[in-house]
């Protein structure tokens, strides 16, 4: 991701996130898990910065990778089913598979397997729990952090 690209998404961030979060929380009920899924939002911006950066209207990008972000977490609870079942978020599949190269060298061994497993592996939060030996809840806080620390470090790498 090049330093205008970083720009471009963080002022996206700042003008949109809150709006999102509260657009999310809404919908979801749980402040937590909602502002995961901003984050995760932000994170696949990230992860795409070329389609993002170029999109004819990257806030409808964004509000429609969050909708269908959201969506799938209210079904999840609502039909109690797995991860697998969902429909998978618009253009998940065009995710670049070296996504690796993109991650801060700052990251944790940690976080790094974390974010990897969730975004270029796209397994879900109980299939990551599973493999790590802890809860769902615990890995959604885990993955939440390693985020929050993976966009940290991108700040400031591009400071």
């Amino acid at each position: 991701m090049t330093k205008e690209q970083h720009d471009f998404i963080n002022q996206l961030a700042e003008r949109y996130g809150a709006h999102m979060a509260q657009l999310s929380i809404r919908r979801i009920g749980d402040r937590d898990i909602a502002l995961d899924l901003v984050r995760e939002t932000f994170l696949i911006a990230c992860c795409k910065a070329d389609t993002v950066c170029t999109h004819v209207k990257p806030a409808a990008w964004l509000y429609q990778t969050l909708s269908n972000l959201t969506k799938q977490e209210s079904e999840k609870f609502k039909r109690e089913i797995h991860w697998d079942d969902f429909e998978r978020i618009s253009g998940s599949e065009d995710l670049d598979p070296s996504m690796e190269l993109y991650l801060p060298d700052s990251l944790s061994d940690s976080d790094r397997e974390l974010l990897l497993l969730r975004f270029r592996d796209e397994l879900s939060h109980r299939e990551i729990a599973q493999r790590r030996g802890i809860s769902e809840p615990a890995c959604r806080k885990q993955l939440s952090r390693a985020v929050q620390r993976c966009r940290e470090a991108l700040k400031k790498e591009m400071a």
